[in-house]
């Protein structure tokens, strides 16, 4: 008989804690959107700066400029410990094409040489990262609720003893 209740109560109840206390994917979407505005403030910003005061604070604002570029449209991957967003190797393969593209027009002495075509690409590629990034933030943030889940059901346990009722959990950490 208790085996039997066991069963019954195996098939018929199954809980999940749900609660909402896990990673928002608003507030993911709207971390990349943040970073992203101040990325474009920031290089708004130091582009003014600079060109008011030549010398050696150039080469600080554009590497200031490239990192805010690269990071801060991420962050909202980050926040759902997404350490690796697609998002951000985009943005840095168009970066390095925007680089290439301008150590070649530096270097060519004939007209048309190109450079201009791969730093419009590499603009581009680089746009396309940051709405990647934009675009998938929530989702990273869901995926990031569903791998933490916990499972909580009755269990039947069969020691040598005979068999015992008893509450199983699973989760994945």
């Amino acid at each position: 008989m208790r085996t039997a209740i066991a069963i019954v109560m195996l098939l018929t109840s199954h809980a999940r804690a749900d609660a909402d206390d896990g990673k928002s994917g608003t507030t993911a979407t709207l971390l990349s959107v943040g970073g992203t505005a101040a990325a474009y403030v920031g290089i708004v910003e130091l582009t003014r700066v600079t060109d008011h005061s030549p010398g050696s604070a150039e080469p600080w604002a554009v590497t200031a400029d490239l990192a805010m570029c690269l990071a801060l449209p991420s962050l909202g991957h980050v926040y759902a410990n997404d350490w690796h967003p697609t998002g951000l190797a985009i943005r840095a393969t168009g970066l390095g094409a925007i680089a290439l593209g301008a150590l070649t027009d530096r270097s060519c002495e004939d007209e048309p040489c190109g450079g201009a075509a791969l730093i419009l690409i590499g603009g581009l590629t680089v746009i396309a990262g940051t709405v990647y990034d934009i675009a998938t933030a929530s989702e990273a943030a869901h995926d990031d609720n569903r791998a933490r889940r916990v499972s909580i059901a009755p269990t039947m346990l069969n020691p040598p003893s005979g068999p015992v009722m008893g509450v199983g959990m699973a989760g994945r950490f």
